[in-house]
């Protein structure tokens, strides 16, 4: 991905992808009932942004556009310090795969447990119990 301009801190660097909403919830809703974590998860995947590491804004630009150029030649003639304060890395949240892999293997064992508890083959009674 290319280097891009963040034209609310000023800084430069690669964006970070920004999901909306909590992990949180969404296991919540997908273990209480399948339509509602269904939509809250579609909602959360679909609102997914790109934003800026620093401030996590989402007003970015590419670098070499001409806003770009001229906003990062008038930040370096007025506050020189005001790029550096913006120059350490973000640190980032955990990846939402890890988490959506979480979900889908809770999922499948609380799927396996229904489908034992509900849909399992019943147990009919054999020759030798009935004779009793």
């Amino acid at each position: 991905m290319a280097e891009m301009f963040c034209t609310s801190c000023g800084s430069v660097g690669e964006p970070v992808t920004n999901t909306p909403g909590s992990f949180r919830l969404e296991l919540f809703l997908w273990l209480m009932l399948l339509l509602p974590g269904l939509i809250y998860s579609v909602w959360r995947l679909t609102a997914r942004r790109k934003v800026c590491a620093t401030c996590s804004s989402a007003t970015l630009i590419p670098v070499n556009s001409p806003v770009a150029l001229s906003l990062r030649a008038q930040m370096e003639k007025s506050a020189p310090s005001v790029q550096a304060a913006y120059a350490a890395p973000a640190k980032h949240k955990p990846s939402a795969k890890r988490g959506m892999v979480y979900m889908v293997i809770i999922a499948v064992v609380v799927g396996l447990a229904a489908y034992d508890f509900f849909g399992g083959q019943a147990k009919t009674p054999t020759a030798s119990t009935t004779a009793q």
